[in-house]
């Protein structure tokens, strides 16, 4: 579901970035020169990625297929003791202006910004893999290792604005944002010193460890709905030396959502012992177990054990250092980008794009990257420039998960327009 939400977001962009620029065309500008810069963008970007889980498994676990015992077995062989998968989908819409005079200032401009960001993530162990993908059996008499597993899900929309500025000699520029964080849904599970053991003739489950758990009541979630709300901070700070280097250095969403009702807050410590019937395959039970008392079980269990509370989490917040050098004068530049989430579960991303410029109109920007929700990956990406302002990047930078989904994990794809008004 999440998945086809951003399609019909992306779609949306592009038929507003196509519309526009049609509309551009066809108009015979006579106004007369602006003493400042204008700009409208768009951005979209959806990622996925299984971590060491390759793009042969990953795709047959989320759009349906057989995975067969080699498959397995090859993932199996591939994970670490402690593993992450997630999925991100962010939006944006942004106005700004630039180098205009401004509260008496020269050089000084503002931006406003509308955005969407959704992020699902999971950390799992080996032996919480085994268990899902072959069933309890294959830890009998043994404590299957959990601790540290845990889900992390945050739906939220940001309306934000601020201002930006350049130095006299426009080298430096600076530009900062407060945003209001509206919060639609959120869900933390953590598990922590936690084991699951299964008895030699599985009559008996027994489950160890202390569980923490954060949600939203279903019966209050829309996905228009808002629950929560907060404050943020972007800042960026860019230089431009004089052989046409630049460095940047970004925060982005450091903020917070305060959610004062309807979230279920469960801390348990208790032993959970499920006894009285054979269970040596927790993934072949009856049907009847799983429509009636397993979930039964569950709800109960929750209603009683849980309390609403109010609660405040994290936003997405992320830091980002980057360099780009030109090698060759319109033709061909480097970048290199560093970059760090501090919620969730997602590794840091480190990432080499080379920036080629074929003539004045179009650039080819070949990647290699390492982190986010997977290993080492190469993409690509386009930039189409027209002589009107317009200028559209588009690309992937999972390519090699896309071709040798044996070898490589993740997919996703990226949209940028921007037009100079």
């Amino acid at each position: 579901m999440q998945i086809m939400r951003f399609k019909v977001s992306l779609g949306i962009l592009i038929f507003s970035v196509f519309a526009l620029n049609a509309q551009s065309q066809e108009k015979v500008t006579k106004a007369t020169p602006k003493s400042y810069d204008q700009f409208f963008e768009m951005d979209a970007s959806y990622e996925i990625g299984g971590g060491r889980v390759n793009n042969a498994m990953l795709n047959r676990f989320l759009f349906g297929g057989f995975i067969d015992e080699d498959i397995k077995t090859t993932n199996f062989n591939r994970l670490n003791q402690l593993n992450i998968a997630g999925q991100s989908g962010d939006f944006r819409w942004t106005y700004r202006q630039e180098n205009r005079k401004l509260f008496h200032r020269e050089s000084l401009g503002f931006q406003v910004n509308l955005e969407w960001h959704n992020i699902a993530q999971i950390r799992f162990t080996s032996d919480l893999f085994k268990t899902v993908f072959y069933g309890n059996s294959s830890s009998v008499d043994l404590e299957a290792q959990l601790s540290k597993s845990g889900f992390f899900y945050l739906n939220y929309y940001g309306i934000s604005g601020g201002l930006n500025r350049y130095s006299n000699n426009k080298k430096h520029f600076y530009l900062a944002n407060i945003q209001l964080n509206i919060g639609n849904n959120y869900q933390e599970l953590n598990l922590k010193d936690a084991t699951l053991f299964t008895s030699q003739n599985g009559d008996k489950l027994a489950f160890n460890g202390q569980i923490n758990y954060a949600y939203l009541e279903s019966s209050a979630y829309n996905f228009g709905q808002f629950h929560g709300f907060g404050l943020g901070l972007d800042f960026l700070y860019r230089y431009k030396s004089k052989a046409n280097s630049v460095f940047e250095f970004r925060l982005d969403d450091f903020g917070f959502i305060r959610w004062p009702k309807k979230i279920k807050l469960l801390h348990y410590t208790d032993p959970i012992i499920w006894e009285g019937m054979e269970v040596a395959n927790i993934l072949q039970m009856p049907d009847s177990v799983f429509s009636t008392s397993l979930s039964d079980t569950v709800n109960d269990f929750l209603n009683q054990n849980t309390t609403s509370s109010p609660t405040t989490n994290f936003t997405n917040f992320s830091l980002h250092l980057g360099y780009k050098h030109n090698l060759i004068p319109d033709k061909l530049d480097v970048e290199g980008i560093i970059k760090y989430w501090f919620t969730g579960y997602m590794y840091g991303e480190h990432r080499l794009n080379l920036y080629y410029s074929v003539n004045s109109r179009l650039t080819i920007i070949p990647s290699v990257g390492y982190g986010r929700y997977s290993r080492f990956n190469f993409g690509i990406g386009l930039k189409l420039q027209q002589k009107n302002g317009t200028s559209i990047v588009l690309g992937t930078n999972y390519l090699s998960g896309i071709i040798v989904q044996q070898k490589f994990a993740g997919f996703g794809g990226f949209i940028n327009f921007t037009r100079q008004i």
